[in-house]
């Protein structure tokens, strides 16, 4: 196998890695054409280290494609969610102590066959069983709520590229939850226009450094806790 990499592979690598799909199996370009496209036999684990040197990244937003369903059934699913779901930024701290914020949106229901046929006719999401929760006298409030022991529903979209096919091709139909698409489109572009993470070349040692995990914006601080103030529960008043 060759070692040095040909001017020819770097221009279709940086040409076609920003295009490759985040599952690497749908979209313009996957794993198995990228790798199929380059003259010289390179191996996946070859070809994501190069494209880390390079500052290489994939970009969800290339990879979009509109969901083909009539705008009658965009604006299903828009009213549907503006009345069941939930759209937010759920925030992660890891162990290493670094905080790191990623989308949801999810739509909750008793109806299992509702919540299946959005993901067939958008091809996203999952459904999931929502499993009920023990009710004590420590819990007895929880009783108040159906969805901790009835059977419940949830369909969710948690990744980049998803949620950003989800919301461009629904949000223009949304009335009730507009600001909450707005907010979330905001912080998956200022994903998106960040740096990609991984190694570099130190250029007086010549060794690999790996870079620090990219810095949280204070936009994307003040996005989460909007979400957190739109998504609030409690008793309010409506006159």
């Amino acid at each position: 196998m060759p070692r040095g990499w040909s001017e020819e592979e770097l221009s279709i690598l940086e040409e076609q890695y920003p295009r490759l799909s985040l599952d690497g199996k749908h979209g313009p370009v996957t794993k198995q054409s990228l790798i199929e496209s380059l003259p010289n036999k390179r191996s996946w684990k070859s070809i994501k280290w190069k494209a880390s040197l390079l500052g290489l990244k994939r970009d969800f937003r290339l990879v979009y494609s509109s969901i083909n369903i009539p705008d009658i059934d965009k604006a299903y699913i828009a009213g549907y969610l503006d009345g069941e779901g939930c759209i937010t930024v759920l925030r992660h701290k890891r162990k290493s102590g670094n905080i790191n914020y990623f989308p949801y949106i999810s739509i909750a229901n008793k109806d299992l066959d509702s919540l299946k046929w959005v993901v067939e006719v958008t091809g996203l999401g999952k459904v999931r069983r929502l499993t009920p929760a023990k009710v004590s006298e420590r819990s007895e409030k929880w009783r108040q709520r159906p969805w901790m022991w009835s059977d419940c529903y949830t369909y969710g979209i948690n990744n980049l590229a998803s949620c950003y096919r989800f919301l461009t091709d629904i949000s223009p139909f949304m009335k009730v939850k507009k600001e909450h698409a707005e907010l979330l489109l905001e912080f998956m572009e200022i994903k998106a226009n960040k740096e990609p993470s991984g190694a570099i070349r130190d250029p007086e040692t010549g060794y690999f450094i790996r870079r620090l995990p990219t810095e949280i914006t204070d936009r994307e601080h003040e996005i989460h806790d909007r979400f957190r103030e739109l998504n609030s529960r409690g008793w309010r008043s409506y006159e």
